[in-house]
């Protein structure tokens, strides 16, 4: 798949900078636009990306290092396919999103850093019929601390979140899933619903998932549902009993817990890279 750089001179593109941040209209293309963001190419570390009505945009990101904050405008009838990828050292990362009326935006999140890492995402579904589909799969393995906070505000009526956690702890990593869902009142017919699901291998980790709703309002759907728990012994017993070694049996559970984000990719050698990634960490 061919994607253009997001600092590129595109006729799609209209870039400009506004008090040390680069600010980034994508506007009408006849055919989907699809883009790279490689924020190792990137001077500034906010970045303004604004997603004209009616378009149909798909936005790969490369993390890097930095701390980094992400502001998302999602305009009327747009359609967001945005997908990230960390695979170096862990950092503070800001994501401000807000949804117009019928904007459509679903999140994929490969979170395989290293280190200590935060993330702070809040997407605001302001207009009608709004939606979000949100799948992250993250990996905390030796020393690594992550909190990962994700929150969604339902302003509009008839809007719709779904938010996915996964993840894995080993060795003495930390993992925190905190997730928030806020139906405000007026916003009728609205549904949100959330699951967080952390496996835990080692006595020394720390995992945690805390999902909260605030409900506003009465004619609604919404839901959690949270699971920390250790691996299966039976499913370890049964591996080694076919001739795996316990570290084996090991990396092929937590591969079959986490290559599942991988179908929310396109780019293939972006999938391979995760796998690759995933088994160099377990």
């Amino acid at each position: 798949m061919d994607r253009i750089a997001l600092l590129s001179q595109h006729k799609a593109l209209k870039i400009s900078k506004n008090e040390g941040s680069l600010k980034v209209i994508i506007g009408k293309s006849e055919s989907p636009l699809f883009i790279l963001l490689d924020w190792s190419q990137i001077s500034s570390t906010h970045l303004d990306i604004e997603i004209t009505s009616c378009q149909d945009v798909d936005i790969l990101e490369i993390a890097d290092a930095r701390d980094t904050e992400l502001t998302l405008h999602v305009k009327d009838g747009a359609t967001l396919n945005w997908s990230t990828v960390a695979f170096v050292q862990g950092k503070k990362t800001k994501i401000h999103g807000v949804l117009e009326n019928n904007a459509s935006v679903n999140v994929a999140f490969a979170d395989f850093s290293l280190g200590n890492e935060i993330l702070d995402a809040l997407y605001i579904l302001k207009g009608d019929h709004a939606c979000i589909d949100w799948h992250l799969a993250s990996l905390a393995a030796r020393t690594d601390q992550k909190n990962i906070q994700v929150s969604f505000d339902h302003v509009g009526l008839d809007t719709y979140a779904m938010m996915n956690n996964y993840g894995v702890t080993e060795d003495s990593g930390s993992l925190i899933f905190a997730g928030t869902s806020h139906i405000f009142k007026g916003s009728h017919h609205s549904r949100t619903h959330q699951n967080a699901k952390i496996m835990v291998f080692d006595p020394q980790c720390t995992a945690k998932a805390n999902p909260v709703l605030k409900i506003d309002e009465n004619d609604i759907e919404a839901s959690h549902a949270a699971a920390v728990g250790k691996v299966n012994d039976d499913h370890l017993f049964y591996l080694c009993s076919r001739g795996l070694r316990h570290d084996e049996a090991k990396r092929l559970i937590t591969l079959g817990y986490l290559n599942p984000i991988m179908n929310y990719f396109h780019d293939e050698d972006i999938k391979a890279r995760i796998a690759t990634e995933i088994e160099k960490r377990v």
